[in-house]
């Protein structure tokens, strides 16, 4: 993660922002039962959108990103029992509850990315997700039920062990949602991650580049026929669909 990005974060305008964001999640109900409650859900919330906002999209460097900022984060809250681990966060974030999407939306929430990777099992097994595709697909219709209609897609190609028939799967499967902004990313190995630990043992393949040469030039072409144009590196969108911090 870029310093540069944390310390954008710990600027005024930012954390006025944040402080808002944080005011709007803990107004959200949470069904959880309160005796099994020990990570507050706007807490929860907080940490997952710093750490997107700064680059982390898997839920091993989100956790990670949480103990190294603890500091920052205990500047909104109190974060009492510290920052959930990676598997915690998975099972929380893996359900998909309509009564979830209503809350966003009553709470002012009109955009939604939703971290789809791949919509094909194997692919997702070998990226180490846990996730159902067909979630995703239920993910979107109800964001839009709930009011919510513009939604992102992001996707991850590269994966070793994908073929080009598994990506071409993805790209079908997203198209088939109508969503208005898709982003794609290359798979890259991160020494901390669980992936990259057995690619330093060897354990695992690298990924290869020419193979995710191909696979982006595959998404610009799927994706520009379906009238998603390029405009950022990692990122397609219908016209007026671009989303704000890309540009």
């Amino acid at each position: 993660m870029p310093s540069s990005t944390i310390d954008f974060l710990d600027e005024d305008t930012p954390r006025s922002s944040l402080a808002i964001l944080l005011k709007r999640f803990s107004e959200l109900p949470d069904d959880r039962e309160p005796w099994r409650v020990r990570y507050p859900l706007h807490e929860v919330l907080l940490l997952s959108t710093c750490a997107t906002i700064c680059d982390n999209d898997d839920f091993d460097d989100i956790a990670a990103w949480g103990k190294h900022h603890i500091g920052f984060l205990r500047g909104f809250s109190e974060f009492h029992f510290g920052v959930p681990c990676a598997r915690w966060l998975r099972n929380l974030f893996n359900r998909v509850d309509p009564a979830l999407f209503a809350a966003y939306a009553a709470a002012g929430v009109n955009r939604i990315s939703l971290g789809a990777q791949s919509f094909v099992p194997e692919v997702l097994a070998a990226l180490g997700r846990t996730h159902d595709p067909d979630n995703v697909g239920r993910a979107v219709v109800w964001a839009r039920a709930a009011g919510i209609e513009r939604c992102n897609l992001d996707l991850i190609y590269g994966t070793p062990g994908e073929r080009p028939q598994d990506w071409r799967r993805s790209l079908d499967a997203v198209l088939d949602l109508g969503v208005g902004h898709v982003s794609a990313y290359a798979l890259t190995v991160e020494p901390a991650t669980p992936f990259g630990r057995d690619v330093a043992a060897g354990h695992r393949a690298a990924p290869d580049d020419d193979l995710q040469a191909d696979a982006y030039e595959v998404a610009d072409a799927v994706l520009l026929a379906a009238g998603l144009g390029w405009y950022e590196v990692s990122n397609w969108s219908r016209p007026g669909e671009e989303c704000r911090h890309n540009l």
